[in-house]
């Protein structure tokens, strides 16, 4: 979907990037809302981050699955590059246990697991991915947390943010020892800034689900040094030891995600997501999109309401972004050869003048010598004009007549393709106004800066 963006607002802003709510604008008045994420002004001669962005664009746009946040396009307008992502409808894990917090409703435990397989399937699907000659892409996601994962109002859970995803491919290499993601859900290896592999992602899905299930932080503390040691060394209790009650089935699915030592750990997604389906089997939980819709109609999440502040947003014409002109309706053709008619009419007149012409001309040569007097030569006297036949005369006036007429005719016919042309302007003009139209309009609303963005800052 290359080409056209309108900007409507801005729906989020992280430590490094902002998202906005815009359109895709197509033929005859065609428009889809899209995320657009681009790097913050204060970091755009930052080529490191450019080149991240760009990075997660190349990674995600081989990604397609309905539990992950597509990537649409990459774009570049003076330098500062954009990546135009699927827009998800609703807000992420976070703002809706914060929102049912607040109204005082508990997400049901059943919901909080099958939300949970949504994201395990996504990451299944992403960690099994080949690049197109078959080898495996190796991808670990390295921020998988309740900020990044976004539910719609439809129903739908979608993993985003591939922005500091690792991958066999990339370009992009992190240095030896830095670490990226969030340290609460950070696995130990990643803490202590080891080589990763999908395993990593799992560690932070258990984080997720033990956090879902018992309502309060894993790993918490004062400082974020003290959080990845505790990531590292801290006893670990079953979720059960926090909320009494809770199926033994479900710790036991949980903790076996969260094994500190990598190889005690689930060796892949799916069978992270069959132990958990077996242990909602067991239990007698269940979970849907439908359920999760009508959860989240309760929760009466705010409409998406951009900000749009004067001068913030000055960049809204990205790449060839400008509304589509117009689209005529289409005709039918009118019936008949008529158009065709019109150059043979033309065609016929220029041929008769120029028959007319020659007729004079051979008048002029067969009869112009005996019409002279007897002695006479052929020879004017100075300031006399010849005086031709009636039939010469009129061929020569029905030739300018027909001159005339014919110019009169191309000129009428070029009168009208300048009103096509005029026609054409007003077009553009619509258009322009169209333009205007759109930015005019907002879409909806956010509940705090990460609620219903196509992805995360």
């Amino acid at each position: 979907m290359p080409g056209a963006y309108q900007i409507v607002g801005r729906i989020g802003s992280g430590g490094m990037a902002e998202v906005f709510l815009g359109k895709a604008l197509g033929a005859a008045g065609f428009e889809k809302k899209v995320a657009i994420k681009r790097i913050l002004p204060a970091y755009t001669k930052d080529d490191r981050l450019t080149a991240l962005l760009i990075e997660e664009a190349k990674i995600a746009c081989c990604l397609s699955h309905a539990n992950l946040v597509g990537v649409l396009d990459l774009g570049e307008q003076q330098g500062r590059y954009y990546v135009v992502m699927e827009y998800v409808d609703g807000a992420d894990l976070e703002s809706v246990v914060h929102a049912a917090r607040r109204r005082g409703l508990a997400v049901p435990i059943g919901l909080r697991c099958w939300i949970l397989r949504q994201v395990l399937a996504g990451l299944d699907y992403a960690h099994r991915c080949t690049d197109d000659a078959g080898q495996p892409l190796e991808l670990v996601h390295r921020d998988v947390s309740p900020a990044n994962i976004l539910l719609s109002r439809a129903g739908e859970v979608k993993l985003a943010d591939f922005g500091i995803a690792k991958a066999r491919h990339r370009s992009v290499v992190t240095e030896a020892g830095m670490i990226r993601g969030k340290a609460a859900y950070m696995s130990p290896e990643q803490a202590r800034g080891d080589a990763l592999d999908g395993r990593s992602d799992l560690f932070a899905a258990g984080v997720v689900l033990y956090e879902l299930l018992c309502g309060e932080r894993l790993f918490e503390a004062d400082s974020q040094l003290a959080v990845l040691e505790k990531v590292q060394c801290a006893a670990l209790t079953p979720p059960s030891a926090r909320v009494p009650g809770l199926p033994p089935e479900i710790d036991a699915a949980v903790m076996g995600a969260l094994a500190r030592n990598v190889d005690e750990r689930y060796t892949t997604a799916r069978e992270f997501d069959q132990a958990l389906e077996a242990a909602m089997a067991a239990s007698g939980l269940g979970g849907s999109a439908a359920e999760l819709a009508d959860f989240l109609a309760q929760l009466d999440l705010p409409l998406q309401r951009p900000e749009s502040a004067e001068g913030e947003l000055r960049f809204e014409s990205l790449g060839a972004a400008r509304a589509p002109r117009r689209t005529a309706p289409l005709q039918e053709p009118a019936p008949g050869p008529i158009p065709a008619q019109l150059p043979r009419r033309r065609l016929a007149r220029w041929i008769a003048a120029a028959a007319l012409g020659l007729l004079g001309a051979a008048s002029l040569l067969l009869f112009g010598p005996w019409s002279l007097g007897p002695g006479e030569s052929g020879e004017l006297p100075a300031g006399k004009e010849p005086q031709l036949g009636p039939a010469v005369a009129g061929a020569q006036d029905s030739a300018g007549e027909q001159e005339r007429l014919g110019g009169e005719g191309t000129d009428r016919e070029g009168g009208h393709e300048g009103a096509g042309a005029r026609t054409g302007e007003g077009a553009d003009r619509e258009g322009g106004h169209e333009g205007a139209g759109a930015k005019g309009r907002t879409g909806a609303g956010s509940e705090g800066g990460h609620e219903g963005a196509g992805a995360k800052g």
